[in-house]
């Protein structure tokens, strides 16, 4: 399968031009960080801590329905917040941001604030870039996965590895 690279080619610049020049002033408006995430952020975690403290004692069937239900629901909107944190969008200096990306994950399980702070940065950085945007995959993925559903669930499911390997 030959890789396709789109070197030259910035979708997200490409996209922020075209939409603030549609929509700057509506845009604009919503920049800038809100301390309140905080409060959202603060509850996810004690959710996601009592409904494990809940289900501690309750069937794995239950545990596994309502991992999938709920808990599944829990910690997308925390990594979404590890990613708003790492982009200083919570408060408006570094340090309380790294330390509510770190909150994060407490109920996440295994610790990736910091290492997905650091490289989603570069990623912004060298947005396009095929040998310092860490968020393209490399050839090699590209033609081990393929375009097969099969490949690309097996690859989605792993994806945590993937992308944990794509500094390399």
């Amino acid at each position: 399968m030959a890789y396709l690279k789109l070197e030259g080619y910035d979708f997200h610049n490409t996209r922020k031009k075209e939409m603030l020049k549609k929509h700057g002033d509506k845009i604009k408006k919503l920049y800038g960080n809100n301390a309140n995430s905080f409060f959202i952020i603060l509850a996810l975690v004690v959710s996601q801590f009592s409904l494990a403290i809940y289900l501690s004692d309750k069937s794995f069937w239950l545990l596994l329905l309502m991992s999938y239900v709920i808990g599944a629901f829990l910690s997308h909107a925390l990594y979404v917040f590890v990613h708003e944190s790492s982009h200083n969008l919570v408060f408006k200096k570094t340090v309380p941001n790294r330390l509510v990306g770190i909150f994060c994950d407490f109920a996440l399980g295994l610790p990736g604030a910091m290492a997905f702070r650091k490289y989603h940065l570069v990623h912004h950085v060298h947005i396009g870039d095929f040998d310092k945007d860490a968020d393209i995959c490399s050839e090699f993925e590209a033609d081990l996965v393929g375009s097969g559903p099969i490949k690309k669930t097996l690859w989605l499911f792993f994806l945590g590895i993937s992308q944990a390997m794509r500094p390399m």
